[in-house]
């Protein structure tokens, strides 16, 4: 994991002479790793525990630019927690605002949904709820074909939910940071 992140930083640092309206107006696909934090609460029969658990994941994504100025994604991801997973997908318009020839930040919004299953669950210990949020982050240009991206974002959710045992959990804010990788054909 070091290894990618050092690699990728590397990859940031050489970008050289590439356009920034080089990948604009063009549909791309990429692929994120993702570090995410999960806000839980647990109602047991009114005694309240506030946990913060952190997983790893991945998720794939299409981008399209319009006009060099906004840019449109769909992302479909999947973080492991030590207990549950969560799934997402959501759809994002961000403004980007151009930094250099090679860079671009970006600052945007999403809609979505996402599901928490717990790993040795019954299905009735599993939830669907809508998320929506905010995010930024920064774009290089690598190539007229690759560009390297890395982002944080803020969602805020009502997964919610009802164990078998009784107990409630209820997890209401999800923060994540990813290193993504595009390309264009």
């Amino acid at each position: 994991m070091l290894r990618f992140i050092l690699l990728i930083s590397l990859l940031f640092l050489s970008v050289q002479g590439v356009q920034a309206d080089s990948g604009f107006d063009r549909l791309l696909t990429g692929v994120a790793l993702i570090s995410q934090q999960a806000n839980i609460e647990i109602d047991d029969a009114g005694t309240i525990t506030q946990l913060s658990e952190t997983g790893t994941g991945f998720g794939f994504f299409a981008d399209k630019y319009l006009n060099g100025e906004y840019r449109f994604s769909g992302i479909i991801s999947f973080v492991d927690y030590s207990d549950f997973y969560v799934m997402s997908a959501a759809a994002s318009a961000d403004y980007l605002i151009p930094l250099s020839a090679q860079y671009a930040g970006f600052v945007g919004a999403g809609l979505g949904v996402s599901s928490q299953n717990y790993s040795n669950a019954s299905v009735s210990e599993s939830s669907v709820a809508m998320a929506y949020g905010v995010q930024l982050g920064m774009i290089a240009f690598v190539s007229n074909q690759l560009m390297l991206e890395v982002g944080y974002r803020l969602r805020a959710t009502d997964l919610k939910t009802d164990f078998v045992s009784g107990r409630t959990g209820m997890l209401d804010e999800i923060t994540e940071s990813y290193i993504s990788i595009t390309f264009t054909f």
